[in-house]
Parts: C-alpha cells; structure tokens; sequence
C-alpha cells in the first residue's frame, strides 16, 4: 500500500468518524481537550531522538555494526462519541472511537534508509472500534491497522536494518454475560500483512532463522476465531476453557499455509487484595494447509505437531506506588515464514511512581525460541534483554522521556548473533 493510500485512508476513517455521529453524551468530555459538535478529540504531539549503536542487528562478522541516529516526530489523534438510538435508553449507549498515532522517521547516519520517500509510521495501537450494547451482549466491532519497520519486534530476524509492513486486523468480538458470575467470549478476526522491503546495510543479505529471504514470501492472511467461557465458583476464584482456531494464507508460499487448533483451562485467583495469579493452560496442535481456504495442504507435512501450551502470570501492587508482573511460560506463535515455533519465556516488568512528576518503568525479559517440526532450514535461537524508561511531567501538558533498550541474540547458527542498545530521548506534549 503507497503512502498516498495510507493517508486517504486515514483520513476518510478519521472522517468517517466525525461524520456518522448521531448523538452527543457528557462521557467522554473529560478525556478531550477539543469539541467538534458532539465529537471529543485528543490531539498529541511529540519528538523522539534514538540512538542504536547495532542498526543492522549484525555480529559484526558477516557485516559490520553500524551506529544509527534518528529523528521521529510524531501526531497521536483520539475521536470519540457515543450513540444513541431510539428509544433512548442507558442500556442502548455505544461508543464510536478512532485513534491513530502517526509519524515518521528521519535516519541521520544512514540516509540511504530514508529512500522510502519517508520511513512512514503507524502505531500498532491504531484503530477504528465501534461498541454495541444490547442487553446482556455487548459487542465490539474493529478495525487495527499499523504500519512498523522496526525488526526488532520479530526475534528471528538478523542482519536487517529496516522490515517495512503494513498490517490490517478487522473483525468482531462479543461479550456475552450469562448471569453476575458467568461470562462467555466469542469472536473472528482476519489480520493482512503486507511486506513492503526488508533492508540491510552494505549489501548485506536480510535473513531469517539461517534462510535468505524476500518480501514476496512475507505476505499472509490469518483468519482467527476463538471462544472462551469463564465463571466464578468462588468469591477468590475464577475458572473457565479457551479455545481458538487460527489458520495463515502465504499466497507468495502456499506450501507455507497452516493451521492451529488451541484448547485449555484458565484460572485466576486473588491472593490478597492487590495481588493476583492467573494461569492458564492447553495443547495446540498444527498442520499444514488453511483449513478455512483448503489451500496448502500438501508440502508441508512437517509441520504437522502437538505440543502443550501453558503461562503463570503473578500481578501485585506492593504499595500505592510501586506495582510489578512476572510472567512465566510456554506458547506456539507462528513465525514470518509460516514455522510454527515454541516459546519459552519469562518476563518481569514493575512500575514505580516516584512523585507526582516522575515515574520509572522497567522490564526484563529471557526466551527461548525453537521451530517444531522438521521443516528443512529449522533454527534455535535465544533472546535476552532488558528495558528503562524515566518520565518526568514539565508541566500538565508536557512531559519528557528517556528511554533504554538491551537486547542480547544468541543463535545456534552464529552468523544469526546480534547484541543491540538504544537509547531514546523523547518530549510529549497534549494539546
């Protein structure tokens, strides 16, 4: 999709969301700071500096490190109304809501990676929603779209310096609650990825696991649906199944296409009144072809698996000030060529506010990534890292940021190896 798409499409949501407004509601007027007609806006503005001294996730054998400086100003932008429809009614209230974060990013070093016109940004957070309550359902329409380059978000890429994307999730989810302690969950979604470039320094060759790759072999459709029941047996206590069915088209790759079937027990329980353990667990089983399309189904046979999923999630809030999580786990996720993986993490994140102005935020994480199957080119690979971010508010509508990232690959193919810092300073302001 071209730049001058994206943004008519932007604007014909963010019009769309100021056009079909029907009615007016007081709700939302304390989180805007601008009014059009029954319209509550949220404008944002911000810059970012960031300095990497790894830009294209080298070893530094295969291809030198490379230091990078750029440059990210950036517009956040909320709209909200809500509807509603005759008879009027509290019940018959809905939320119409657009949000999007856009910028772009200016590389100082290497000016060659801004050849894409501008390095275009969209955040992942980036939606149209529309929610629906009626009676004892409430149901939530959507539309996410995002547009990254960052190749750090996937694990197994090395050697790249830019994945441009662009990614559209669409579909429905609804929340129906039987009774006070019985709520079921049910919902589809169909998630687009575009490979737009993948990009690497001084002639470098972007690859993934221990394969070369192109962007054509990138594109995927993943049709998703799941339902998920969950009760409470006990004032502490919270029981309840998940399952979930998920089924990727490579249409550059169709031997690549697959499906997964997911199904498990959750559970959660307060321990004490600020502390929290849920827990959940299941088996996944994969195999080739997208049993949505009937597409694939043969030259993939390797793929075919079952292996158990399961996380242990502890939140606590140890005082008025400080709060943490730890995570620990196992999950199936599919990688960008099409290999269902396993994930073994553990992941620890706190927050500390220090004052009314300042306010730390950290994060630690350790994983363990392997490919199930024996599909020919399989890797292994480890992750390690760790995150420190300090906000300190100037005034009530200006804030600034600093920001620091580690992150530590280590590969059984040693030509996948990287080791990353970045450093980020970043100044906020809302209108």
């Amino acid at each position: 999709m071209s730049v001058t798409r994206l943004a008519v499409l932007s604007l014909a949501l963010y019009a769309a969301c100021l056009g079909i407004a029907l009615g007016q509601a007081e709700g939302p007027q304390r989180y805007f700071n601008v009014k059009a007609g029954p319209v509550y806006i949220n404008l944002t503005a911000g810059v970012s500096t960031e300095f990497t001294d790894n830009v294209n996730l080298s070893n530094g054998k295969n291809s030198p490190i490379e230091p990078e400086l750029s440059i990210y100003p950036n517009l956040g932008i909320t709209a909200a109304t809500q509807l509603q429809f005759l008879p009027l009614s509290e019940t018959n209230t809905n939320d119409l809501r657009f949000t999007a974060n856009l910028g772009y990013r200016e590389y100082v070093f290497h000016p060659e990676l801004n050849k894409q016109v501008m390095d275009i940004t969209v955040a992942p957070d980036s939606e149209l929603s529309f929610i629906i309550h009626a009676g004892h359902f409430k149901i939530r329409l959507h539309d996410g779209f995002s547009m990254q380059s960052d190749p750090t978000t996937d694990g197994s890429l090395s050697n790249v310096a830019q994945f441009r994307r662009f990614v559209n999730n669409v579909g429905a989810d609804t929340q129906w609650s039987v009774n006070s302690k019985t709520q079921v969950n049910f919902g589809y979604s169909h998630s687009s990825l575009y490979a737009l470039s993948l990009t690497g320094l001084n002639n470098s060759t972007p690859s993934f696991g221990n394969r070369p790759i192109t962007t054509s072999r990138l594109n995927s459709a993943t049709d998703s649906a799941n339902l998920s029941v969950n009760c409470q047996v006990l004032s502490l206590l919270n029981v309840g199944f998940s399952s979930s069915v998920e089924a990727t088209t490579f249409p550059g790759a169709p031997e690549q296409d697959n499906t997964a079937y997911s199904y498990g027990p959750t559970a959660s329980i307060r321990l004490t009144q600020y502390s929290t353990l849920i827990a959940s667990t299941g088996v996944t089983q994969t195999q080739s072809g997208n049993v949505f399309t009937g597409t694939g189904s043969a030259g993939n046979s390797g793929m075919d698996e079952t292996t158990n999923y399961f996380d242990l999630t502890l939140s606590s809030r140890l005082n008025t000030y400080y709060s943490h999580t730890l995570s620990i786990g196992r999950q199936v996720a599919l990688s960008l060529l099409g290999l269902q993986t396993q994930v073994e993490y553990v992941r620890y994140t706190s927050t500390w506010r220090v004052n009314s102005h300042i306010s730390i935020a950290t994060g630690i994480f350790a994983e363990d990534t392997s490919n199930l199957g024996t599909v020919t080119g399989s890797f292994h690979y480890r992750q390690y890292g760790c995150t420190l971010n300090t906000n300190y508010q100037l005034s009530r509508k200006m804030s600034t940021t600093l920001g620091y990232r580690f992150i530590d690959k280590v590969a059984d193919d040693p030509a996948q190896n990287y080791k990353q810092n970045t450093v980020t300073w970043a100044v906020n302001y809302q209108f």
